[in-house]
């Protein structure tokens, strides 16, 4: 593909269940007022990301209806992203992870906690959809030329079943393969598996019978891919791309991802069975160009709050060129929300401020009338 096309806007759309989070990412050394948020977790970044390169994208989930689920709809919303899957109920809440970012000699060091950075109170952990509430929305879920999941639920696995018979490119990519997960059942609906040996050290040694193409990352020492279509073929390794400096990889892997299905799978599971060994490569590496883009900025998707679409492209651009340098030169300053009454625990400690502010203020009132 040339530089315009592999930028292009294709009318491709594309269905995503699993995890879906609110992200609030602290800084290392800045209070906490600062923290910032943004729609997030794998399957939430996957489709914002696939939304910023020009899909129509239909994530399904349920949150609550607070202020994190609030911030979580307009942030998608912000960036394309279609809301028509997704139900806000009352008497639940929102899932949120909360992102710390430390600077270490070694460069940016991330890790993530369930902990509100105001107060400490345990945060809502992502739970898959239910079956039944899945199958609700089963008639209104559109047809996909990709369909992506992160968890291995009845949920998920209906909607891949329901997307692989119509076409999809079905893409799965764990984070977790224990006793607990239903692999055999994910792999036989997955023609694309990809996990990060950091996560999943000894899951390439297994028997991955199902998907086309099975993908391993291995961080800076970039990924290695294998054609399974008439077996199991050998490992071909992609060095990653060189970048000046990392200040977070966070959700690299999830722009490797996007950039490989925006070049890939715009004709469905149909294109992806018929494009060579070369074309997967190719996709692959345009793939490692976003990821690498991505180290130079904080948050999973800190760099399109930062940068407007022709300067992302021309810095992606010289990255596939071989260039080594820093893509934030010419960013400018983040416009992401402060993060606020994200946490339930705070929440009703500010209602019970507001509220005694305001019972304050009449009784002072009343006071001055009687004077």
């Amino acid at each position: 593909m040339t530089s315009a096309e592999l930028f292009d806007r294709p009318a491709t759309l594309a269905v995503g269940a699993g995890r879906l989070t609110l992200d609030v990412i602290v800084h290392q050394g800045d209070p906490p007022a600062l923290a910032r948020s943004q729609a997030g977790g794998t399957c939430g970044n996957v489709l914002a990301d696939l939304a910023y390169l020009g899909w129509q994208c239909y994530p399904l989930t349920d949150l609550g209806d607070d202020d994190a689920g609030r911030r979580f709809l307009r942030d998608l919303a912000r960036w394309g992203v279609r809301l028509d899957l997704i139900r806000c109920y009352p008497d639940q809440q929102t899932p949120v992870i909360v992102h710390h970012i430390r600077q270490s000699e070694s460069g940016a060091v991330h890790s993530f906690s369930s902990r509100c950075p105001f107060c400490d109170h345990r945060l809502r952990y992502y739970e898959p959809v239910p079956l039944p509430r899945v199958e609700e929305r089963l008639a209104a879920v559109p047809t996909a030329q990709v369909y992506f999941f992160d968890r291995d639920s009845p949920g998920t696995l209906l909607l891949a079943r329901h997307q692989r018979q119509r076409g999809a490119v079905v893409v799965y990519e764990p984070n977790y393969a224990g006793p607990e997960s239903d692999l055999p059942g994910a792999l036989a609906q997955a023609h694309i598996l990809k996990f990060a040996r950091e996560k999943l050290p000894g899951l390439a040694d297994r028997p991955l019978v199902g998907p086309w193409l099975v993908i391993e990352t291995l961080g800076a020492d970039g990924l290695r891919f294998r054609d399974q279509r008439a077996g199991f073929g050998e490992w071909v390794h992609l060095p990653a791309l060189p970048v000046a400096v990392v200040r977070d990889a966070a959700g690299s892997g999830d722009w490797c991802t996007a950039g490989l299905l925006h070049v890939l799978a715009r004709e469905g599971a149909a294109g992806l069975q018929r494009a060579s060994v070369a074309q997967w490569q190719a996709a692959l590496r345009f793939g490692m160009a976003l990821a690498a883009w991505n180290c130079a900025f904080e948050g999973a998707r800190g760099g399109v709050y930062c940068v407007d679409r022709p300067t992302f492209e021309r810095d992606v651009g010289r990255l596939l060129a071989g260039e080594c340098f820093d893509p934030a030169e010419s960013a400018g300053p983040s416009t992401q929300d402060e993060a606020g009454a994200f946490c339930p625990n705070c929440a009703a400690a500010l209602q019970r401020e507001g509220d005694l502010m305001k019972r304050t203020s009449l009784e002072e009132g009343s006071i001055l009338d009687g004077i």
